[in-house]
């Protein structure tokens, strides 16, 4: 019911060898008393501490996954929401318009663990077989939380109308996923 992997249930695989946005998957059908219980639920698979604000509404989601960031190197956390293979993108893509929970894709972090319903099968790729796959060298990616927001750096491929930030994951059919980045 939940995909939990059998493995992992059964003690044979640590959490922490499961990519985030799996571990997320995982919740997208819980259903909370509160909304703040949909990200505080999620805090002991994640290894993360958050202060509990009951009050606080979807903020908790988002808290979460800027603590996740900050913890845990792993960029499936930015894969959720709709896919859309790369020959179908453009302007008037209904697949770039709106995520799993009805919400604007134009952020970077989900607003509900529902938005990765369709993440079971995302893994990590390892940074050195993420750079041998790319034909130039990238920085170490970093993220940092400011009070303008989130600010990283991945590697970029520009196109007529848009571009792709592209993520160190896996779709599990051996393909790459990437942000589309729109003005």
């Amino acid at each position: 019911v939940t995909n939990i992997d059998i493995d992992v249930l059964l003690g044979q695989r640590e959490l922490s060898e499961v990519c985030v946005a799996k571990r997320m998957s995982w919740a997208a059908h819980r259903k909370a008393g509160k909304v703040e219980d949909e990200a505080y639920s999620l805090l002991g698979i994640f290894g993360i501490y958050l202060r509990l604000n009951y009050g606080e509404g979807r903020n908790a989601f988002i808290r979460l996954q800027e603590a996740i960031v900050k913890q845990i190197p792993d960029q499936t956390l930015f894969a959720w929401g709709s896919r859309a293979p790369l020959h179908h993108l453009d302007n008037d893509s209904p697949a770039l318009s709106r995520s799993a929970s009805g919400t604007q894709e134009s952020c970077l972090l989900a607003s509900s663990p529902y938005d990765f319903k369709n993440s079971f099968e995302l893994s990590t790729v390892s940074p050195r077989e993420f750079e041998k796959s790319l034909p130039f060298k990238i920085p170490h990616p970093e993220f940092t939380t400011t009070a303008y927001g989130m600010r990283g750096s991945l590697p970029i491929i520009p196109f007529t109308n848009f571009q792709l930030a592209l993520l160190a994951c896996d779709e599990g059919k051996g393909n790459s996923l990437a942000l589309v980045l729109r003005q």
